[in-house]
């Protein structure tokens, strides 16, 4: 039996984050993967009853896809999408990279013993669920990103955690990723990036902070072309290859 995803909804509902949250991470992937055309509106009472919700949670989303640059919202007219390029999202990849990268480097020669030990733990959850053949995307995507905050969170430089926290919660990146099925989509990609984040579990355990930002690098901008060359067939779109910088 082949392992291969099925196509991804235009509106998919997720189990993590606040209900808005949710929302807006849905809707952002979906405006992400070209699923909805530049400048179409996005009518609260429609979004309302995909959900089953009532229009408050509906209205702080479509607020949250206003401050991640997915969305305006005109007083008396409503919010509308805006488009973003592919061009822009490679962008996003390449600073998670050098902003994980470096966290990553922090954490492995800095971090205290109890935030190693939950790392260990989640990259050993990673790899439980990389292996399951029921996991999909958004359920690796849920322990890659705990792995992500734990690193962000306990690198040892407030600075560096809230840039990073910035571009969470105040950019496309949340709702690309959060809500975006733009990597991981076969049992085979999620084991051998369960090995790669094995590696970096490694190279935390070592203290080698060179080797943690390489890996971590290496496995942002892998995620980057898989999702990019995704996001480029779905939409039909091109982008820039000049800006694939770096290694993968």
């Amino acid at each position: 039996m082949t392992d291969v995803q099925p196509p991804a909804p235009r509106w998919r509902r997720s189990t993590v984050r606040t209900l808005p949250e949710q929302i807006a991470d849905d809707i952002g992937a979906a405006i992400a993967r070209g699923a909805f055309a530049k400048d179409e509106r996005l009518i609260e009472q429609d979004i309302a009853q995909r959900f089953g919700v009532s229009r408050g949670p509906v209205r702080e989303a479509l607020r949250i896809l206003q401050q991640r640059g997915l969305a305006i919202l005109y007083p008396r007219r409503g919010a509308f999408v805006v488009e973003v390029s592919l061009d822009a999202l490679v962008d996003l990849f390449n600073t998670r990279a050098v902003l994980m990268g470096l966290a990553a480097r922090y954490f492995a020669i800095m971090a205290g013993a109890e935030p190693r030990e939950q790392i260990a733990e989640a990259i050993a959850q990673l790899t439980d669920v990389a292996r399951a053949v029921e996991t999909d995307a958004v359920s690796f995507i849920q322990v890659t990103t705990r792995i992500s905050l734990l690193i962000s969170r306990n690198c040892g430089s407030e600075s560096l955690g809230r840039l990073i926290e910035h571009q969470n919660e105040s950019s496309a990146w949340g709702s690309l990723w959060q809500g975006g099925r733009i990597d991981f989509a076969t049992r085979e990609r999620r084991m051998t990036a369960a090995a790669d984040y094995a590696a970096l579990g490694d190279a935390i355990v070592q203290r080698d902070g060179a080797d943690a930002e390489a890996m971590m690098r290496h496995l942002v901008l892998v995620s980057r072309q898989n999702a990019v060359t995704a996001l480029a067939k779905s939409r039909g779109a091109t982008y820039d290859e000049r800006r694939m910088l770096g290694p993968t």
